[in-house]
């Protein structure tokens, strides 16, 4: 993929995307006359498929930029622990919505590590949705531990699981696994990660067998 091309892709569709949104608000909040349920369903379709272009637009340039260098890092003191027990706290209503629960188990020896607190956010919100989306029935674990030189943090579910053929291609953007629905745009994100977690110095990598559940690693130096 060209990189001139996802700048207007983000220039000129993003635009065009948000105004369709707009527009099916509109709509949907019947400020134009009253709806059918099946007219509601049907723009609640289109809001949704509006939604999801949009983050992938985003996520594409927000690749292009870090391919680039042109990625802005604050770096700031960040406790990872803190950080998860406050994405568990958000997530854990769509866990619990399909019978999941969200496991915790975190050393409290762990210390601070200098990171950019947003993106590192993104990383452990995007494996744990990933993770979500994935899992019919189980549990997801987050663990974390102090390590002589870094910290690592690890996401296990009770997944479907990834073939080995295709763990290789796992961090490569728009990639479609096996039968999987929808995980050409798991890629992208798991990209954006991998991109971050290296930005840091760290490390990311995957373990999985099919039907046995994925986990997902990464550190961050001390």
């Amino acid at each position: 993929m060209k990189l001139s091309f996802v700048s207007m892709l983000y220039h000129r569709m993003g635009g065009s995307v948000t105004s369709l949104k707009e527009g099916v608000d509109i709509v949907r909040d019947e400020l134009v006359g009253p709806l059918t349920d099946k007219q509601r369903d049907c723009l609640d379709l289109a809001h949704r498929g509006a939604e999801e272009l949009t983050d992938l637009i985003n996520d594409a340039f927000c690749l292009q930029n870090l391919d680039e260098g042109k990625t802005v890092f604050h770096i700031e003191s960040v406790n990872i622990n803190n950080m998860i027990e406050q994405i568990r706290e958000v997530m854990i209503d769509k866990a619990v919505g399909k019978g999941l629960n969200i496991k915790l188990n975190l050393d409290n020896n762990i210390t601070e590590v200098k990171a950019d607190r947003l993106k590192i956010d993104r990383v452990i919100n995007d494996i744990l949705e990933n993770a979500i989306y994935f899992t019919d029935q189980g549990e997801i674990e987050i663990v974390t531990k102090s390590c002589s030189s870094d910290i690592q943090a690890s996401i296990k579910d009770s997944g479907v699981g990834i073939k080995e053929d295709d763990i290789k291609r796992l961090f490569v953007p728009f990639q479609r696994l096996g039968d999987q629905p929808k995980t050409d745009g798991a890629t992208l994100s798991l990209a954006i990660c991998e991109k971050i977690i290296l930005a840091h110095h760290g490390k990311i990598w995957v373990e999985s067998e099919p039907s046995k559940g994925t986990t997902f690693y990464f550190t961050l130096p001390k």
